[in-house]
C-alpha cells in the first residue's frame, strides 16, 4: 500500500508539474498573441527592443527607396532618420494598427497569406526629414505600399497560422490546465507516505518549474541568433520572442517562489544540502572530465555547447549563471530561517501538545502553516497574471498633460470659423484665414468649421449646383454684393458639365471660391497620423447627403480615425479618445440621418450669435441649438460681408479681450466654451488663450508652435 500511495504521488507530481507549466504558457499565449489589443501593444512595445528597431528602420528603408530608387544615393541619411522615428508615439500608433489587423487576418478562417505594411509611414519620415532637409523631405512618397513582411506563404508558415487558431479554440482550457495542475501537487503532497517529505519533493517540482519559464525567454534568443542567418532578422525574431514570452518570467518568479519555500521549509530531507557548499564544489567537478567513456563524451560536448554559448551570447550565459547563484542563496536564506522556526517551536510545549492531538510534531506543522502563508503572499506580491509589456501610455494629450483625463465638454478647443476659406487658395475671395488647414492645425488650431457644397467644373472656376438650395440662404450667407459678383461670375461659365457634379469646398457660391476638399481631408489624416495624441473636432455646414460625406472621409482614409457616436451622455475623456484612436469627432449642421458617426449639431452643440459689427455687440446670449448640447461654441469676429477684414481681427483677438469674452460668457452661461471660434486665427492670441482657459499655458504654447509630432 505504502509503494502504491508512493508511486501515486510521484505520478501526480510530475503530471501536476508539466499542467501548471503548459497553463502558464497557454496563459501567456492567450495575452500575447489571441487578445488582439494586448497583441498590438506587445507588438509595438518590441519596438524598444533594439534588434526589432534595427530591422524595422532597414525594412521601411528599403520600402522607401524601392518606390523612389533614386533615394538609394542618400540611403544613410534616411536610414538614420527612420531609426530615430522608430519607437516614437507616432510610429508606434501605425505598428499597433497594423497589428491589429494582422490579429484580424491571422484569425480569420480561410486566409492563408498575411501581409504586415505600414502604409502611412512614408508620412511619419517625411515629417522627421522635413527638419533636417525639407528637399528630401518632398521625394519621400507619403505611402509605401510595399510590405513590410509577409507572413504565411509556405508549408511552414500556413502551419503555424493553423496553429494558432487552434490555440485560440483551446484558450479557455487554460485555468482549467492549472487547476488541474495545483489539485495534483496537492494531491501527490496528501497521499505521500511522509506529507512533510512530499511538501519538499513539490516545492522542488514547482521550483524546476519555474527555471524553466524564467529560461524559456533567453534560450529561445540563443537559439533563434544560432539559426537565424540574418543578423537584423535575428535580432528583430529575439525581440518580438522577449514581446510576446515576457510574461513567462512572471509565472517563473512566481513558482520559483513558491516552490523554494515550500522546498526549504518542508523536509528534514533537504536540511543536509548547503547551497553554498554545492557551489564552491561546483567549478573543480565541472573542469574536470569523467574518466568513463560515455560520461566524458556527453562531458565533451556539453562544454562545446557551454562554449559556443558563451561566445555568441555572453551576456545571457552570465545572467543564468548569476541567476543560479542567487537561487542557491535564497535557498540557503530561506532554509536557515525555517531551522530557527523549528527550534522555536520546538521549546514552546504549549504548541507541541496541541499539534499532537492532530498527528502533527509541532516543527512540522509549523513549517507547513508557514509554507502554506508565504507562499500565498508571494503569489499576491508577483501578481503573475500582470503584464510586463505595458501599453504606451497616453501622457500629453492635445499639447498638455493636464488635459488628458479631461472629458471632451471639460476642454476648450482653439476653432477656426469657415476654415477652408484662405490664402492658400489663390482664386478664393474674400478669405477668412491667412493659411491653408493643415498649416492651421501645425499651429496648434483643434477645431475646423467647413463648407462643402456639390458644384460642376466650369474652366477657372466651379459653378454652384443650386438644386435644393436656397438662394437667399446663400445671399445671407456672403452678402448681398458677394452674390451679385457670384451671379456675373455664374452667367460666364457655360462650359460648365452639369450632368457631373462633384463635392467641393465653398462658401455661399462656389463661384467666388471652391476647391477639391480631398487633399485637405487627406492633409487631416497626414497630421493626425503624425500626431497620435491630438483630438480634433470637426463642424461641417453640409449641402451634400450624408452618403456623400461619408465616401468623402473613406476616400481621404479617416473613417477608422472618427469618434464612432452616436453622441454620448457622458464624453469620453481625451486619454480615452486617443486610445481607442477614435479621435476626429465630426458635426453636420443640417444633421441629416444616414451616416451614424455624422453627428447633429443641433442638441449637441449650444452657441452664441455670430452677426456682430462691433466688439461692443458681442452678446453670450443663446442662438441655434438654444442651451441644450452638451458642447458650447463662442462665435467670435466681426461680421464685414463679403470681406473678413484682419484689422477687426487683430482688435477682437487680441489675448485680453478674447479672454474676457469667453470667461463673460462662461460665466453667464454657467458652461466651459469647448470651442473658441474666430476668424483670422493667426492674428492675435487664440491659442494662447484657449491654453489658459484649460489651465495649462505652456502645453498651449508648445502646441501652437511645433510644427508636426
Amino acid at each position: 500500500m505504502t509503494i502504491l500511495r508512493s508511486s501515486g504521488a510521484k505520478i501526480a507530481l510530475i503530471i501536476g508539474t508539466i499542467a501548471l507549466i503548459l497553463s502558464a504558457l497557454s496563459q501567456v499565449l492567450v495575452r500575447s498573441v489571441y487578445l488582439k489589443d494586448s497583441f498590438a501593444d506587445r507588438t509595438a512595445g518590441s519596438l524598444q527592443d533594439p534588434g526589432v528597431r534595427e530591422f524595422v528602420a532597414d525594412r521601411v528603408t528599403d520600402a522607401l527607396i524601392g518606390q523612389k530608387p533614386d533615394l538609394v544615393a542618400v540611403r544613410p541619411f534616411v536610414l538614420s532618420a527612420v531609426h530615430g522615428l522608430v519607437g516614437t508615439r507616432p510610429f508606434e500608433g501605425l505598428v499597433r494598427q497594423a497589428a491589429g489587423k494582422v490579429h484580424d487576418v491571422v484569425f480569420s478562417e480561410g486566409v492563408e497569406r498575411v501581409v504586415i505594411a505600414l502604409p502611412d509611414v512614408g508620412v511619419l519620415v517625411r515629417e522627421v526629414l522635413g527638419r533636417a532637409s525639407p528637399a528630401l523631405a518632398e521625394k519621400i512618397p507619403s505611402t509605401v505600399t510595399q510590405s513590410l513582411a509577409t507572413v504565411s506563404e509556405g508549408k511552414i508558415s500556413a502551419l503555424v497560422v493553423r496553429l494558432l487558431r487552434l490555440g485560440l479554440q483551446l484558450r479557455l482550457q487554460a485555468l482549467a490546465v492549472f487547476l488541474l495542475g495545483i489539485f495534483l501537487l496537492g494531491l501527490s503532497i496528501w497521499y505521500s507516505p511522509d506529507r512533510r517529505r512530499g511538501t519538499a519533493h513539490a516545492g522542488v517540482a514547482l521550483s524546476i518549474a519555474g527555471g524553466l519559464l524564467l529560461a524559456l525567454v533567453p534560450v529561445t534568443r540563443l537559439i533563434l541568433g544560432m539559426v537565424v542567418k540574418d543578423p537584423l532578422t535575428a535580432g528583430a525574431a529575439e525581440g518580438l520572442a522577449s514581446a510576446y514570452l515576457g510574461a513567462t518570467r512572471g509565472w517563473g518568479f512566481t513558482y520559483l517562489g513558491v516552490g523554494l519555500i515550500a522546498a526549504a521549509g518542508g523536509a528534514p530531507l533537504l536540511a543536509r544540502f548547503r547551497p553554498l557548499d554545492v557551489l564552491r564544489g561546483i567549478g573543480p567537478r565541472l573542469l574536470t572530465p569523467p574518466v568513463r567513456l560515455l560520461p566524458r563524451l556527453g562531458w565533451a560536448l556539453v562544454m562545446l555547447g557551454l562554449g559556443i554559448a558563451v561566445v555568441l551570447n555572453p551576456t545571457v550565459v552570465a545572467a543564468g549563471i548569476a541567476a543560479l547563484g542567487g537561487l542557491a542563496l535564497a535557498y540557503a536564506g530561506i532554509r536557515e530561517l525555517f531551522a530557527m522556526l523549528e527550534q522555536w517551536v520546538a521549546s514552546v510545549p504549549a504548541l507541541e501538545t496541541v499539534a499532537r492531538r492532530r498527528g502533527w510534531s509541532a516543527p512540522a506543522l509549523a513549517s507547513i502553516l508557514l509554507v502554506a502563508a508565504a507562499g500565498l503572499v508571494w503569489v499576491l506580491l508577483r501578481k503573475p497574471t500582470a503584464e510586463l509589456v505595458a501599453p504606451t501610455v497616453v501622457t500629453i494629450c492635445n499639447g498638455s498633460a493636464v488635459l488628458c483625463d479631461r472629458r471632451v465638454d471639460e476642454v476648450v478647443f482653439p476653432a477656426a470659423h469657415n476654415a477652408q476659406s484662405n490664402v492658400d487658395s489663390p482664386d478664393w475671395m474674400f478669405p477668412h484665414h491667412q493659411a491653408g488647414i493643415q498649416t492651421m492645425l501645425r499651429d496648434g488650431v483643434r477645431a475646423l468649421a467647413i463648407d462643402i457644397h456639390y458644384g460642376f467644373a466650369g474652366g477657372s472656376r466651379i459653378k454652384t449646383d443650386l438644386a435644393g438650395l436656397s438662394a437667399a440662404k446663400l445671399t445671407e450667407a456672403v452678402g448681398e454684393e458677394a452674390a451679385q459678383i457670384a451671379e456675373r461670375i455664374r452667367n460666364t461659365l457655360v462650359g460648365a458639365d452639369e450632368g457631373k457634379r462633384d463635392l467641393y469646398f465653398c462658401h455661399g457660391f462656389c463661384e467666388l471660391g471652391a476647391y477639391d476638399p480631398r487633399p485637405s481631408f487627406r492633409a487631416i489624416r497626414e497630421f493626425m497620423v503624425a500626431n497620435p495624441d491630438e483630438v480634433i473636432i470637426l463642424i461641417i455646414e453640409d449641402y451634400v447627403t450624408p452618403e456623400d460625406l461619408g465616401r468623402l472621409f473613406e476616400e481621404a482614409e479617416l473613417t477608422g480615425l472618427v469618434f464612432q457616436g452616436p453622441a454620448p451622455a457622458q464624453w469620453p475623456t481625451l486619454r480615452e479618445l486617443i486610445t481607442s484612436n477614435q479621435r476626429l469627432i465630426v458635426f453636420t449642421e443640417r444633421g441629416t440621418p444616414g451616416v451614424p458617426w455624422l453627428l447633429p449639431t443641433l442638441g449637441n452643440i449650444q452657441e452664441t450669435p455670430y452677426t456682430f459689427k462691433t466688439p461692443e455687440d458681442f452678446s453670450c446670449r443663446p442662438n441655434r441649438g438654444d442651451t441644450t448640447g452638451s458642447l458650447f461654441l463662442i462665435n467670435h469676429w466681426l461680421e464685414t460681408t463679403p470681406s473678413p477684414k484682419p484689422s477687426n481681427a487683430a482688435i477682437v483677438n487680441a489675448h485680453d479681450v478674447l479672454l474676457a469674452r469667453a470667461r463673460e460668457c462662461q460665466r453667464e452661461r454657467k458652461k466651459l466654451p469647448n470651442i473658441l471660434m474666430v476668424d483670422f486665427y493667426r492674428t492675435g492670441d487664440l491659442v494662447g488663450v484657449v491654453a489658459e482657459l484649460n489651465g495649462a499655458a505652456e502645453g498651449g504654447k508648445t502646441a501652437g508652435r511645433q510644427g508636426g509630432m
